[in-house]
């Protein structure tokens, strides 16, 4: 058995049905991340492949529609330091529009900015956080990508919990994330591995 099979194996016998999940949506946030054109439609990470998990997008925000809301998207300067490592993405304001089959959530929900792929560091959703970290006991998570802005998300509020023996959960809705295709990024690889790895790390994987 391949590496990448056995990992799989333990996603597929580790992720649940989101509804089997006795979630308050009181208590609840859903966080979106990078669900703009800029990595779904248009520019260097978009293709059929991330388009193909919108619908599961917008199921999962449909069926928690009345828990709090934030979108966490990409906006970069050109000189953007993470250009050294990705290609330039989402530095003009048609890429970092929020898709349009999510636009109806957003007049009641809180939106943020980041320059980083990591949403804790950003100002905003710091200030969204701490607002609202208090109150929230469940952190869903969907968008792009899995296994770079997802992950680094996800563990970062798991470790955030951990530290002060909170018992928060931390869910990541694995068919409604997607991460891109390249010469040296499987994407089904690279998907596998984040949800085996969140697995590991205490998050839960879960399907709408």
């Amino acid at each position: 058995m391949g590496l990448f099979s056995g990992m799989e194996r333990v996603v597929s016998e580790r992720t649940l049905n989101i509804r089997k999940l006795l979630l308050d949506p009181d208590r609840t946030a859903m966080i979106n991340v990078n669900t703009t054109d800029g990595f779904f439609k248009k520019g260097p990470f978009a293709s059929s492949h991330m388009m193909a998990s919108i619908k599961n997008i917008v199921r999962a925000n449909e069926y928690l529609l009345h828990c709090r809301r934030v979108f966490a998207v990409d906006y970069h300067s050109p000189k953007s330091l993470e250009f050294r490592t990705f290609p330039e993405h989402c530095t003009v304001d048609e890429q970092c529009q929020i898709i349009e089959e999510l636009e109806k959530f957003t007049s009641s929900s809180d939106v943020v900015v980041k320059n980083c792929a990591n949403a804790m560091f950003a100002n905003g959703f710091l200030r969204w956080f701490a607002e609202n970290v208090d109150t929230l006991d469940n952190f869903i998570l969907v968008g792009a990508h899995t296994d770079i802005d997802i992950m680094q998300l996800a563990l970062s509020l798991k470790s955030y919990f951990n530290e002060r023996d909170r018992a928060a959960k931390i869910i990541v809705v694995t068919n409604a994330c997607r991460t891109f295709s390249a010469e040296s990024h499987n994407a089904d690889d690279f998907q596998t591995f984040a949800a085996y790895n969140m697995l590991l790390n205490g998050i839960s994987c879960v399907s709408i």
